[in-house]
């Protein structure tokens, strides 16, 4: 009876080799058909099977890869630190992907847990895809990106350089003119320069030429005005609060001269006979929208004009911008002035703000305008 026993149980460990051989031989058959390298391994990651032709064809070392760990073979200079890297994901059931070059090759590969029928890790199987031709479009992209944006820059950097030109020779026509009234518009004119100018400064020193920082941007603008009209020696504080707002240089550049228009229509009318005071500017996101707000508190309004024959070139301007924008204008007197513009950050298919065909309601405080 015993030697029945032991009979019964010699045909089914045979039984078992058996059926092992043929997993074995179903496995190899599943790698050898992936078209790509691919190894299976028990949970330390020494190798049971593999697509040796396939990890020939990809640079891995040795065809003689049963038996040893699949860390020596696909990441000889860095074995330890990749185990470490794979056993801290499989034990959350995730798969880790490694990039690694093999000479003139790049090889992209991941490793997968193997679960037994109680969800524990018995085994990995790792797959290793040639991405080389990827990469080299990858890096093909790269450059083309930074000779775009080196060019991008330079452009920008030149139309500075026209704007800063163009700001000189109005300069030289201001030394030139004995009228007051000539001088003082075109000095408005310079200082709408200088904003555009700003911007293009701003943009050839950014390290993202799609977003302005519109705080450094402001600061700049609001600083030059101030001193255009001699703000610190009339005892006129001017403050900035941005909220670390950015926007797309076609937003930035009607903003800015918003920004521009309203500061200097406070700092000519709004303090008269030597008053002091104040002119704040903020900027806030407010969902998907942006506000701009110009306050002071200075003489305030006076009866608003009718908005569609406004004599105020400055005002005028706003309302275009605004416009322009797909904003809205809104103006408030009490204890002074503010001038708030509302506009939608999002952009049309081509990259330009949208524009409302309706027109913005506001008024003028000052007969004078902007």
């Amino acid at each position: 009876m015993k030697g029945g026993r032991i009979r019964e149980l010699g045909a089914a460990l045979a039984e078992l080799r058996l059926e092992n051989e043929a997993l074995h031989n179903t496995l190899a058959a599943l790698l050898s058909g992936s078209g790509r390298a691919a190894f299976l391994t028990d949970v330390n990651g020494i190798i049971v099977a593999a697509n040796v032709a396939e990890a020939e064809r990809a640079r891995f070392h040795s065809r003689h890869v049963i038996g040893r760990s699949v860390y020596d073979i696909l990441f000889p200079e860095s074995a330890g630190e990749r185990r470490n890297q794979v056993n801290a994901r499989i034990t959350t059931g995730e798969p880790a992907v490694f990039e690694d070059r093999y000479g003139e090759r790049w090889v992209q590969t991941s490793v997968y847990p193997v679960f037994n029928t109680q969800r524990e890790v018995v085994g990995l199987a790792v797959h290793g895809t040639d991405i080389t031709g990827l990469r080299r479009i990858d890096e093909h992209i790269k450059a083309s990106h930074r000779e775009k944006e080196v060019l991008l820059r330079e452009v920008h950097h030149r139309v500075k350089n026209n704007l800063q030109i163009v700001h000189s020779l109005l300069s030289l026509q201001i030394k030139r003119s004995d009228q007051a009234e000539i001088t003082q518009i075109l000095k408005e004119c310079q200082n709408r320069i200088r904003s555009i100018s700003l911007i293009h400064q701003r943009l050839y020193r950014a390290k993202n030429l799609a977003q302005l920082d519109m705080g450094d941007y402001l600061e700049s603008l609001t600083h030059d005005i101030e001193r255009a009209y001699r703000a610190n020696e009339r005892g006129i504080a001017i403050t900035v609060t941005t909220d670390g707002v950015s926007l797309d240089p076609d937003t930035a550049i009607p903003c800015g001269l918003i920004a521009n228009e309203l500061v200097s229509n406070s700092l000519k009318h709004a303090f008269r006979g030597g008053v002091e005071g104040r002119v704040a500017v903020k900027l806030e996101e407010q969902g998907e929208r942006v506000s701009l707000k110009v306050s002071d508190n200075g003489v305030g309004l006076s009866p608003a004009p009718d908005f569609d024959h406004i004599p105020s070139l400055g005002l005028q301007l706003v309302a275009v911008l605004a416009r322009q924008l797909n904003g809205t204008v809104s103006v408030h007197s009490s204890q002074g002035l503010t001038v708030s513009i509302v506009f939608p950050v999002s952009s049309n298919a081509d990259g330009t703000p949208g524009v409302r065909d309706g027109r913005p309601a506001c008024g003028d405080r000052r007969a004078e305008g902007i």
